[in-house]
């Protein structure tokens, strides 16, 4: 009887780990100051990318699984310096306050350019496709921007 308890223990713990190969936390936010995680964008020469949610809210939750999908990880972590605001109370007209990005609700999803100029915000769930278009979109704006300053 008693090999059969740790027979069965060592079963369920081993089937509760992950055997793929993809980061099971998805994107790898920046840890840190909103400063610093700006500093690290302009010397990267890359752009920021700023998600804004609440452990309260259940679209901000759903949104875990669209960063932690392995294009939506591939796409962003190449192109952008992500960082991530989770506030538990829903503050974010706090954060609107002083910031003044025109934040609406949580999730909300804010694009730099490397130079720190406020280039896109949005809000609302993406699925991964999207997410990822979102950020094909946002990469463009920056070209645009960036081709009208050299005329």
């Amino acid at each position: 009887m008693n090999k059969v308890f740790w027979l069965l223990l060592c079963v369920l713990v081993l089937s509760s780990y992950r055997f793929d190969s993809s980061n099971p936390e998805g994107i790898n936010f920046f840890e840190g100051k909103l400063k610093e995680a700006s500093a690290e964008a302009k010397k990267e020469n890359r752009p920021l990318f700023v998600f804004i949610g609440s452990s309260e809210c259940d679209i901000c939750r759903k949104m875990k699984g669209v960063f932690k999908n392995p294009k939506v990880v591939d796409y962003y972590e190449s192109n952008f310096i992500c960082y991530k605001i989770i506030d538990p109370e829903k503050n974010f007209l706090t954060y609107n306050k002083v910031t003044g990005w025109g934040m609406k609700t949580v999730p909300t999803f804010v694009y730099f350019t490397p130079n720190g100029k406020k280039i896109f915000i949005i809000d609302g769930y993406k699925d991964p496709g999207e997410f990822i278009n979102q950020g094909i979109n946002v990469l463009d704006l920056i070209k645009t921007d960036e081709d009208k300053k050299k005329k």
